[in-house]
């Protein structure tokens, strides 16, 4: 004899359903938001740079390394928003910058938490400025890492 399964038992087994389905879906969206996408830029003049993702993104960390040539320059990281100046907004500034100053500026875990003050708008940059004090002679290499916002 085949028993029709009452309704709290349907219930029950969908529940059940639905709950390991939100579990899995929790670590594969933990997995996305900690995965860091990088992007780099070198040069030997000046830092003008923006980068950034095709989405809404979190600034992870910002590191500078800088070769050859002698002085120091101030190191600024700010939004470009697409929206308009009135909300570019300066993130860090670092006073000195160069050969034997390099820069590591990480943002820490708890800052990364979603709603974070470090996302960025889909449209908007991260923009890195520094004035080469010995042009020419003084190499750097930038690096900044990013992660998808949910």
């Amino acid at each position: 004899m085949i028993r029709d399964p009452n309704m709290s038992e349907i219930l029950q087994t969908a529940q059940q359903g639905f709950a390991a389905q939100a579990a899995e879906l929790a670590a594969i969206q933990q997995r996305l938001l900690s995965h860091v996408i990088t992007k780099s830029a070198t040069g030997s003049t000046d830092i003008s740079q923006s980068m950034g993702l095709d989405r809404q993104f979190r600034l992870i960390y910002v590191r500078c390394h800088f070769t050859a040539g002698v002085g120091s320059a101030q190191l600024t990281v700010s939004v470009d928003s697409a929206k308009a100046t009135a909300y570019h907004c300066q993130l860090i500034k670092i006073l000195q910058a160069g050969t034997g100053k390099d820069v590591f500026r990480h943002v820490s875990q708890t800052n990364l938490e979603d709603p974070s003050p470090w996302t960025i708008d889909t449209g908007d940059a991260v923009k890195i400025a520094w004035i080469n004090p010995d042009p020419g002679l003084m190499t750097w290499g930038l690096e900044c890492g990013f992660a998808l916002a949910s």
